[in-house]
């Protein structure tokens, strides 16, 4: 488990659901179902959400250095919960379900804050050294290859569990999940273009991002404002869009949108 600190510092910290607290972004590292966890409290703003989603990647690309071993490299995906839309979102709700039974299950603590589960049933207090080797971590960023990770022979060499990792099985699912972005033509283009300058009337800072499906996601300092996709020529807004603007701004929107639906 690690707490994303400010400017991306990446902490690894002790694993119990306590540390899920609303000013923290934290994620998880989870071998048994080859996943990557990332949960963002309540009050958590949106660079530094963005920020930890950077660095949730690099883990999960890369995966986490513990003396001369590297664990959880190459994991299957990143699972990303907000908790402002916990009780809100089916789909949220159910992602942090299924993270909480991972952190009410029985584990054991190894040292150096890795854990493993299924020991007699008995949760214990990691067994720490008095010096950790290491207090914060940068992860590698993004576009380093993994063998450009340097080892450090000074640092004792953990018993760590050996992780069976199916390297084909792994990579036949990602090539099955990629997908390909649909294409826009000019039409598209300037209707993208005028939901982007009806916004920009309500709201001074705007991200504007792809995602993987074609659909585009918009969203502001404070949270999400909508998602959308072009269907046919024509906006095709995902549920929730602008469920977590006020609803004085929801309403102008809307009013103008309708002209363009």
């Amino acid at each position: 488990m690690f707490n994303v600190a400010e400017g991306g510092i990446v902490e690894p910290i002790e694993f119990r659901k306590e540390q899920l607290t609303s000013d923290r972004s934290i994620i998880v590292l989870d071998e048994n179902e080859h996943l990557v966890w990332l949960w963002h409290g309540k009050r958590r703003a949106l660079v530094p959400r963005r920020m930890a989603l950077r660095q949730a990647q690099s883990i999960k690309g890369h995966g986490y250095q513990v003396g001369n071993a590297i664990i959880g490299r190459n994991l299957d995906a990143i699972i990303e919960i907000d908790d402002r839309k916990i009780g809100r979102e089916s789909e949220s709700t159910q992602k942090n379900e299924k993270l909480m039974l991972l952190l009410n299950k029985d584990f054991e603590g190894i040292g150096n804050f890795l854990y493993i589960f299924g020991k007699g049933g008995v949760k214990t207090t990691p067994v720490l050294e008095s010096k950790p080797f290491i207090k914060q971590i940068t992860p590698t960023p993004i576009s380093a290859k993994p063998e450009e990770l340097k080892t450090e022979p000074e640092h004792p060499k953990l018993d760590i569990p050996k992780i069976n990792i199916n390297v084909l099985k792994d990579e036949l699912a990602k090539s099955e999940k990629t997908q390909t972005k649909p294409t826009f033509d000019d039409s598209d283009k300037l209707l993208i273009g005028k939901i982007i300058v009806i916004l920009m009337e309500q709201f001074k800072d705007l991200l504007i991002s792809s995602q993987d499906d074609g659909s585009i996601k918009i969203e502001q300092m404070e949270g999400d404002i909508c998602s959308f996709s072009i269907d046919n020529h024509k906006i095709k807004f995902i549920p929730d869009s602008f469920s977590e603007i006020p609803a004085e701004k929801k309403n102008a929107i809307e009013n103008q949108i309708s002209n363009l639906i």
